[in-house]
């Protein structure tokens, strides 16, 4: 049965070997069941380790990268809002975005620290993840691959992702 916003996890059952992406960079091949498996592990991040609520808000500021998808892909397996942000927008217009769309979590691609360093002296928000662990803003801010790791220590519950209704809200574009 599909969840509703559930897409990738109903083609990952239907179709999990065939090839979904080639990331050109670094040539790298994921399959749907590769792309549904980070997905589901990002959706346990925001849920069981930054305790991100249901409807909560989670901003992304990042160039096109296997992450990027992971992270829309586990917006709605979390049951969380994905606030992508436009990445070619001055941190005074991205402040307004954030003040507007109130989320807890920022997560962040390195090509983009001087953004962020700029960000952090015009809006507060709880959290600040980087994607790239040599790449934090601040010494503080977990990465993403800390994040992952932390998954190991959560007890092994039977989560399962959110189911999302169709008038349940996804993203803010």
């Amino acid at each position: 049965m599909i969840l509703s916003g559930d897409l990738l996890g109903e083609r990952a059952r239907l179709t999990p070997g065939r090839t979904a992406l080639v990331y050109i960079p670094t040539g790298e091949r994921f399959t749907y069941a590769d792309l549904d498996a980070r997905a589901r592990a990002w959706a346990r991040v925001l849920r069981e380790v930054l305790g991100v609520e249901r409807d909560g808000r989670v901003a992304l500021l990042a160039d096109n990268r296997v992450e990027y998808l992971d992270a829309f892909f586990a917006a709605p397996k979390a049951g969380v809002v994905l606030v992508p942000l436009g990445t070619r927008l001055t941190p005074r217009e991205l402040a307004v975005i954030l003040e507007d769309a109130a989320p807890t979590v920022l997560i962040y691609g390195g090509e983009h620290a001087g953004t962020v360093r700029a960000l952090r002296e015009l809006v507060s928000l709880p959290v600040w993840v980087a994607l790239d662990a040599d790449q934090k803003v601040d010494p503080a801010d977990p990465s993403l691959a800390d994040l992952l790791a932390q998954l190991e220590t959560v007890p092994d519950s039977p989560w399962t992702p959110e189911r999302r209704g169709p008038e349940d809200l996804h993203r803010l574009l």
